[in-house]
């Protein structure tokens, strides 16, 4: 019910929880970069608060939606690539952002090949930088009440998140529920190396 009555409210809101809106919110600036995979509202959201935000997306309606909605309101300082998944095994998809520079103030992994994407951020990140993962609860175990959580005691769903797991173990996390999902902000610590998995 609370988040109906929130997103009623904020239609132009990202669907992450409204706590976790909140704390992004305020580590954004006019001059921040930022990176996603899956693309929305919150691209919109993010072109109106930040310099630049590149984007993923691999779903051809959802890519013709945002881009035209984008061009509706007038918002360039988006860059939306259309990056299917089945070229490549979907590696294409997962590595949209290699060539890019600087490193980006935040990454979103909001999309697909989920685990994949949210390793590779780890090293795409900039030292202090904002990760931030949608629907965590699938994937870590927790305490979480919302609907297909990880039971707190188990393993991660994948090989690839129990990796993801160890390797932010020393981030500073934040994580955020609000019965329905969660959604967790994961900040780079300044002095992290260069990360092999």
């Amino acid at each position: 019910m609370l988040r109906s009555c929130f997103e009623f409210n904020h239609r132009d809101s990202p669907w992450l929880t409204k706590h976790s809106i909140e704390i992004i919110e305020q580590h954004l600036t006019a001059k921040s970069t930022g990176f996603e995979w899956g693309s929305g509202r919150s691209t919109i959201w993010f072109a109106q608060r930040v310099k630049t935000i590149h984007s993923a997306e691999h779903d051809k309606h959802w890519f013709k939606n945002v881009s035209n909605e984008l061009a509706r309101k007038d918002l360039l300082n988006v860059t939306i690539n259309m990056i299917p998944l089945n070229v490549r095994q979907g590696q294409d998809y997962v590595h949209a952002f290699d060539t890019l520079i600087p490193p980006p103030d935040f990454i979103l992994v909001d999309g697909k090949l989920r685990d994949l994407c949210a390793l590779r951020s780890l090293n795409l990140l900039k030292p202090g930088g904002m990760l931030i993962v949608d629907n965590i609860n699938r994937f870590l175990p927790s305490d979480s009440r919302s609907p297909e959580s990880v039971p707190k005691f188990d393993k991660p769903s994948s090989d690839n998140w129990d990796k993801f797991d160890q390797i932010t173990s020393n981030w500073c996390k934040v994580w955020t529920c609000d019965g329905i999902t969660d959604t967790a902000l994961f900040f780079k610590p300044l002095s992290q190396e260069e990360i092999s998995y």
